[in-house]
């Protein structure tokens, strides 16, 4: 992995993780986040008289520095995001998933149905939050799309004008005129993302079943939106999720106050499009 892409990647210090205990084999080193596929927690069949085994004990990732994105978003939003909000939603997806292991063990039905809302919940954030430190890097890294990615975007939200080039873009510094393409995949996302009402996430997926059909003109990437934090994949099956923007106020209010456009506007000046690229690349391999 070359410098500039270490540079490039965001771990984030679990210092005031409460979570880590001395059971884990990992609690002193780096923890990437886990493939795309991966899901926080996969329920156990439920089976008699054997005793599930014990549910695995999730973990944030780890970071140098919590001001890698400064000016786009402050370090001390950075610091409350991960180490409050999503550490918030590790422990609690850790305390539910343990309780509904017990519960399956003891053959207790109502429990273990019980537990479902704080299961999604809870996991529902750890997953949107394992992707965004994903696919977030420091504005002097940014770099727009290319490659599959690029023709990718031109396909679905070229609006058959082939490759123009738009406005003013939303790209990083230094960036002039960007595809009209990457203009539109933008507008809808910030569309998306402002009107969500109070509280969940604007997504870019990939539609494996449009790949598969492989009509000229059916879009492959998409944009939805949904509630709290269902992942993109819970409320839209099939989908796959490739860069979601957080639009909990946690999530940029301590600097934009009630300005959500203007933060749906900024965050596109540290979107890491090489993840994303290479996030697409593997779902796309995957669905043909």
């Amino acid at each position: 992995m070359s410098d500039r892409r270490k540079r490039s990647l965001l771990f984030f210090d679990d210092d005031d993780d409460d979570d880590d205990d001395d059971d884990d084999d990992n609690d002193d080193a780096a923890l990437f986040l886990p493939p795309l596929s991966s899901s926080p927690f996969t329920p156990h069949p439920i089976k008699t008289p054997s005793p599930p085994p014990p549910p695995k004990r999730h973990q944030k990732t780890t970071t140098t520095t919590t001001s890698a994105l400064e000016p786009v978003i402050p370090a001390e939003i950075m610091q409350l995001h991960h180490s409050k909000h999503h550490q918030a939603y590790v422990s609690n997806l850790n305390a539910a998933a343990e309780k509904h292991a017990a519960a399956e063990a003891r053959g207790d039905v109502a429990a273990m149905v019980s537990l479902q809302p704080a299961l999604r919940f809870n996991g529902g954030g750890h997953v949107n939050h394992s992707l965004l430190w994903q696919t977030l890097c420091p504005v002097a890294d940014f770099e727009p799309p290319r490659g599959a990615l690029e023709r990718a975007i031109e396909e679905s939200f070229g609006g058959g004008g082939g490759g123009g080039r738009g406005g003013q873009g939303s790209g990083g510094s230094g960036s002039a005129k960007q595809p009209a393409a990457l203009d539109r995949l933008q507008q809808e996302m910030a569309a998306a993302a402002v009107g969500v009402q109070g509280s969940g996430w604007a997504w870019l997926g990939f539609d494996p079943s449009a790949a598969a059909a492989g009509r000229k003109g059916q879009q492959q990437l998409v944009v939805r939106a949904t509630a709290n934090q269902d992942p993109l994949g819970t409320a839209f099956p099939g989908l796959v999720p490739l860069y979601g923007i957080d639009v909990w106020e946690h999530a940029y209010y301590l600097r934009y106050k009630n300005a959500r456009p203007d933060y749906v506007r900024e965050i596109w000046k540290v979107t890491d499009w090489r993840r994303v690229a290479a996030l697409f690349e593997e779902a796309a391999a995957k669905g043909k």
